[in-house]
């Protein structure tokens, strides 16, 4: 779609090379527009139906908890997601845009994510243009994007910590690998307060994709030691971030005395 309106070679994304500079100009007007289409589908009368729809009540029902002191209510899943839902209300009033707010600001970055993430793996800008378009118009995405619930989060945190990854795997320069390491902390303790179980297995995966592409570059040079000193460096830096960012999706717990002891961690459950 995009190679049809684009009379440029197609940059590839060489080592050292992983930003929007290194797309042709017709590659990000495409993502331009594609992020453009995904914000109009997902804001367009987002307040529309204004009645709590398939899961919203529970997570209105955690965020009374959170902002009104409604009596706590019981959860299998960590509540960041809830939180940034409250955080809505809590600007923007009670209403039915304020509370969907967060899902249609991420489900919107999802688009321009999933198109860069798929530019840099198959480096291909047809490719790229296909995955943007799909997450575009998926109807599980649209609909997640356009409701107060928390699926939408996880799948978003997810691509853009596959994305860190992948842009760490085409860059060299240190300062920048030390940056998206940070990163994918970051993203990876999101998702991982936001929605229990499978979020594990994406930090599974890329933190061990991570360690692989350190080990190839390491062992080219025969450097093992340096391996293991750079593996230790990594594994801390992510899970260290990872489990601050979840514990602390948790602290409304204690403040609002909730705690139960140290089992909370594991789903939200409290007394």
């Amino acid at each position: 779609m995009i190679e049809a309106f684009n009379p440029e070679p197609l940059r590839p994304l060489t080592r050292g090379n992983c930003r929007l500079g290194s797309l042709s100009r017709g590659e990000i007007a495409g993502l331009f527009v594609l992020t453009t289409l995904a914000a109009a589908a997902r804001f367009w009368r987002l307040g529309h139906p204004a009645a709590l729809v398939f899961d919203e009540h529970t997570v209105i029902m955690q965020v009374g908890a959170y902002l009104r002191g409604w009596p706590f209510f019981l959860s299998l899943q960590p509540p960041l997601a809830k939180l940034l839902v409250a955080a809505s209300i809590g600007l923007f009033g009670n209403g039915p845009y304020a509370r969907r707010l967060p899902s249609a600001l991420i489900g919107t970055v999802l688009v321009p994510a999933n198109y860069l993430l798929t530019r840099y793996i198959f480096l291909s800008a047809f490719a790229a243009s296909l995955a943007g378009t799909l997450t575009l118009c998926e109807g599980l995405l649209l609909i997640g994007s356009r409701v107060a619930m928390i699926n939408i989060f996880a799948i978003a945190f997810s691509a853009v910590a596959y994305l860190a990854l992948f842009c760490f795997r085409h860059t060299t320069k240190l300062t920048s690998r030390r940056r998206l390491i940070l990163a994918i902390g970051v993203l990876l303790g999101c998702e991982i307060a936001t929605k229990a179980g499978i979020s594990e297995v994406t930090a599974i995966l890329v933190t061990g994709f991570l360690l692989v592409t350190v080990w190839n570059e390491r062992i080219t040079d025969g450097n093992r030691r340096a391996f293991v000193c750079e593996a230790s460096g990594i594994l801390a830096m992510i899970g260290g971030l990872s489990a601050a960012i979840y514990v602390a999706a948790f602290l409304p717990y204690y403040h609002f005395g909730w705690w139960a002891g140290i089992s909370d961690l594991r789903h939200g459950a409290g007394p």
